[in-house]
């Protein structure tokens, strides 16, 4: 069966970002339009859980990210005329956002202070000596178009469809226990009993972010990067 690679929508997106940034359960007509560093690790846990039983990542938590192994769809996995179903009438579509602040500052401490940071290095043109502080990732990364980022400094409007996509729900990582209940039983039809399970599987990632300090310049950059974040997703951006 022909897939929808060459004809089907892509809302705004490359068609590689769409592909591995979107996980379909066909069977619930459930659609996760994944944003890194708001949750995605315990979402992605949570949906392949309820699609394939109780699947043990618990000894490698990097397998929930391996696309290869996930039994959750890609859109050009499905057969003709299914992704536009979806998304245009049947599907039960939601994303989770975060305070643009309080992602950018993750994405920087998790890929360029831990084990990851030599590829970002290079992703940025930074040399393998350098140690690059947030400032200057962050003018490297403004430096960049969307699709040419790392996914984890792509705007979440972005990856979200830049307001093209109908989503049922969208939900925040400020408030992840509420808006993942409400997803359990709107799509589910249960009462979820294993949030803190869930959300405790994430943690692994879980950075310093919170305490921080960040700068007045880092500050205006990100307002800047993360625009159309603030004013879509409704964070209130800081003016100096």
């Amino acid at each position: 069966m022909e897939c929808l690679e060459k004809r089907f929508p892509q809302y705004g997106m490359y068609k590689e970002t769409i592909n591995n940034m979107v996980h379909v359960d066909p069977v619930r007509k459930i659609v996760y339009f994944e944003v890194p560093k708001a949750g995605c690790s315990s979402i992605k846990k949570y949906l392949i859980q309820k699609m394939a039983g109780n699947v043990n990542y618990d000894k490698n938590h990097s397998l929930i990210h391996d696309r290869q192994k996930s039994p959750l769809l890609r859109p050009f996995d499905l057969p003709e005329g299914e992704w536009y179903d979806l998304m245009e009438r049947s599907g039960n579509i939601f994303s989770f956002v975060r305070n643009p602040y309080s992602r950018a500052v993750s994405a920087y401490l998790d890929k360029f202070k831990m084990d990851e940071r030599s590829y970002h290095k290079k992703a940025l043109g930074f040399s393998e000596s350098t140690e690059p502080t947030f400032e200057e990732v962050l003018v490297a990364v403004k430096e960049k178009r969307n699709e040419e980022r790392d996914i984890h400094f792509m705007t979440q409007d972005y990856l979200t469809g830049s307001g093209s996509v109908k989503f049922n729900i969208v939900g925040r990582l400020e408030n992840f226990n509420i808006y993942l209940q409400a997803i359990s039983i709107m799509f589910y039809g249960e009462n979820n009993s294993d949030l803190e399970k869930i959300r405790e599987f994430g943690q692994i990632h879980k950075t310093a972010s919170d305490v921080y300090k960040i700068s007045r310049e880092e500050m205006l950059l990100i307002s800047d990067i993360y625009k159309e974040d603030f004013g879509r997703f409704n964070y209130e951006m800081i003016r100096f």
